[in-house]
């Protein structure tokens, strides 16, 4: 992201779209009620047992784009500066 290449960065990091997308979908939606209703109400993401699916979910995750499959190859991240042509 130091050279303003937001598709590269989220290529690198392939988690941050699958969280971050719906986390900014459901505070935009929150938001949109701010903007019509005129008072802030906060969306209701969290409690426990989500918290722990979320990192069941991110250990997972980094357990799955290690494994040796190529139909796995678009989860791990892309080697930076190397021509994959040659």
């Amino acid at each position: 992201m130091i050279h303003g290449d937001a598709i590269g960065a989220l290529r690198q990091n392939f988690l941050i779209l699958v969280v971050g997308l719906p986390l900014l979908l459901i505070y935009g939606f929150a938001l949109g009620k701010l903007a019509i209703l005129g008072r802030w109400c906060p969306p209701k993401i969290g409690n426990a047992k989500m918290g722990w699916i979320f990192v069941g979910l991110v250990l997972a995750f980094w357990i799955i784009r290690n494994l040796p499959f190529e139909s796995l190859d678009f989860l791990r991240p892309s080697s930076v500066g190397v021509d994959s042509s040659k």
